[in-house]
């Protein structure tokens, strides 16, 4: 391979963009088989043996990337860090932890030397951040955080209060109420223009939001619901402890769950299969944020940044709902029963 070879040079001879390149000599979906065969014959043609990995071509040998946390006891880092370790290590890149202490990624500035590029990530849950990308002058990459300068990887908060709330509606529930954490967080916003969504033409809004996550916060919010609306016959709380603490609420006014009330949560945590009955719950695809700002990070070190629209700057992955004992009978079971 000539040492002057650059994925420029091959975009501009197989007639494609450089991260189309990149995603074709690493194997990636999202070009064509005609389209990856197209880059393979001029990568061979040109002499550019592909085990040797894009990243040569655009970072001079330099293979790591570090993974910077806010928070590493965060319930949120372990699976993010899982995510972004399989796809560095399977397209040839070496990520490394670093902690932003304090919260403060200034921090980091000095231990970036060498380094290819950045993930950023929170501990704990969806926010905006500020960082200080025109020092670290390398590609960067938020995971579950927000950063306007940079691109974005995060929980679809939203879609995950819209699945949780319309599984209670689609179970015939029509007095639904959410409990969610403090009104003024990013998630607590997006959860609730999810649960605003599903009930829809089907009941009016019941609304609370409790003074923080904590099971004993529910139990408070949960009471209060049920003391002035006796009527609520469905929860949707906006975390796991906050459910948790729901059921004991319902308990302690005779009802039971979910015979007479059911209830759903948030996170799929520990918390959700810790309690009896076992609680309904919105898995976040923690692993699938990490996987996914890996691979725009290194799309950005090897390809071109500038190929990412503006209007995927910021990517909300999906959640899904786990059913368990708290949602009742799972939906297939209730189709049946009507037929």
């Amino acid at each position: 391979m000539s040492s002057g070879l650059t994925l420029h040079d091959i975009a501009r001879q197989a007639k494609v963009s450089k991260s189309t390149v990149s995603r074709a000599i690493n194997n990636m979906p999202g070009i064509s088989s005609d389209t990856r065969a197209r880059v393979l014959a001029v990568c061979e043609r040109m002499g550019f043996h592909i085990n040797t990995n894009a990243r040569a071509l655009k970072t001079g040998g330099k293979n790591t990337i570090a993974v910077v946390l806010e928070e590493i006891r965060g319930f949120l880092s372990t699976e993010v860090i899982y995510g972004a370790n399989q796809v560095a290590r399977r397209r040839g890149f070496i990520p490394i932890l670093l902690l932003a202490e304090s919260g403060d990624p200034d921090g980091v500035t000095d231990f970036l030397n060498n380094i290819s590029g950045v993930i950023y990530a929170t501990g704990d849950t969806a926010r905006r951040v500020r960082l200080p990308v025109s020092k670290w002058k390398i590609p960067t990459v938020c995971a579950v955080a927000i950063c306007d300068d940079v691109p974005s990887v995060v929980i679809d908060d939203r879609q995950g209060g819209y699945i949780a709330t319309k599984s209670l509606i689609d179970r015939g529930y029509r007095q639904v109420a959410v409990i969610m954490g403090p009104q003024d967080w990013l998630v607590s916003e997006e959860r609730v223009r999810g649960y605003l969504d599903a009930i829809e033409g089907h009941c009016s809004p019941i609304i609370h939001y409790a003074d923080w996550w904590t099971s004993s916060d529910g139990y408070k919010k949960a009471m209060e619901v049920l003391e002035t609306r006796p009527e609520v016959n469905g929860f949707f709380a906006g975390d796991d402890h906050i459910a948790a603490g729901v059921i004991s609420a319902a308990r302690d006014v005779g009802k039971r769950v979910p015979q007479d009330i059911a209830v759903v949560g948030f996170n799929d945590s520990y918390v959700a299969v810790s309690v009896n009955p076992n609680i309904a719950s919105v898995h976040v695809p923690l692993e699938e944020i990490g996987q996914r700002a890996a691979e725009i990070l290194i799309d950005a070190i090897v390809g071109d940044a500038a190929d990412l629209p503006p209007t995927e700057r910021l990517q909300r992955i999906p959640c899904r709902l786990i059913e368990r004992e708290s949602l009742g009978l799972p939906q297939q079971t209730l189709r049946s029963l009507s037929g």
